[in-house]
Order: structure tokens, then C-alpha cells, then sequence
């Protein structure tokens, strides 16, 4: 994480780039919660991919790379979560 403290992996940290108030990240991740455990192809610990990659597949380009969703507009790094987290 950038401020070499917080544990996680990146996926983590482009989630804090979700735009907070955002319904459709609240519904990606009660789809992604709802997978029965017999269906779910991941891993618990990759779960932050799953979760920053159905964002991304539901945008109006789906399939968006992870380093251009920021250009895209599909996630903001102005959020304050990671101001918060930069500056600590």
C-alpha cells in the first residue's frame, strides 16, 4: 500500500478509488458476497480483485485496465480515503 504500513494489495487500495457514494459498488459487492461458496472460483484473499474487476467489467467500457479506470473517470484518486492514507 502507499504508505507502507496498511496491509493489503493493490486491488485494496484502487478500491478506496471507488467513489464512495457509489449504488453500483454497493451492488457489485453484495453480487460478488451472494456467490455460493460451491460456485466461487476465488480465493478469500483475492477477493479485492474480484470485487475492483466486476466494478470495472459493469462501467460503460467494460474491460477497462486497471491503469487506465483513473484517466476513464471510473476511479477517483482525489477520494479522501486515500489522502487520509498517504498522509498517515
Amino acid at each position: 500500500m502507499p504508505d507502507n504500513r496498511t496491509t493489503g494489495i493493490s486491488e485494496d487500495f484502487l478500491l478506496l478509488l471507488v467513489p464512495p457514494d457509489s449504488r453500483l459498488y454497493t451492488h457489485v459487492q453484495a453480487s460478488v458476497d451472494s456467490i455460493s461458496e460451491g460456485e466461487q472460483c476465488f480465493k478469500v484473499p483475492d477477493k479485492p480483485k474480484a470485487l475492483i474487476h466486476t466494478w470495472l467489467a459493469w462501467q460503460e467500457e467494460p474491460g477497462r485496465p486497471l491503469g487506465t479506470a483513473i484517466t476513464a473517470n471510473f476511479l477517483d484518486p482525489n477520494v479522501t480515503q486515500v489522502g487520509l492514507l498517504l498522509v498517515a
